[in-house]
């Protein structure tokens, strides 16, 4: 994921923080925004310029119907920060990665 250079200030830890939103929208044109618990071992904090492979715990039933390898997805805190795309999803637990 990719959170792009701004002029706002912010820094997120990378250890689980759930302040970031993840916006989807599927084939058909339905859209969800998702909470999800963000973590990444590569940074030392979300924090605008930075990018980074993170692993996403959302914690909402309907994550299964949108966040899927290859689906693209926007970053909102609490606007518009960033993107990112979906490469794997683990379906033991409610994790994916992008």
């Amino acid at each position: 994921m990719s959170l792009w250079d701004s002029d706002r200030r912010f820094s997120l830890p990378p250890d689980g923080t759930p302040s970031l939103l993840f916006r989807f929208v599927d084939a058909t044109g339905e859209e969800v925004v998702l909470g999800a618990r963000a973590y990444s071992i590569e940074i030392d904090a979300f924090s605008p310029g930075t990018s980074c492979e993170a692993e996403l715990r959302f914690w909402a039933d309907v994550a299964d119907r949108f966040v899927r390898p290859g689906a693209t997805f926007e970053i909102h805190y609490p606007r518009q920060v960033g993107v990112g795309e979906v490469h794997d999803v683990s379906l033991d637990e409610p994790t994916s990665s992008a």
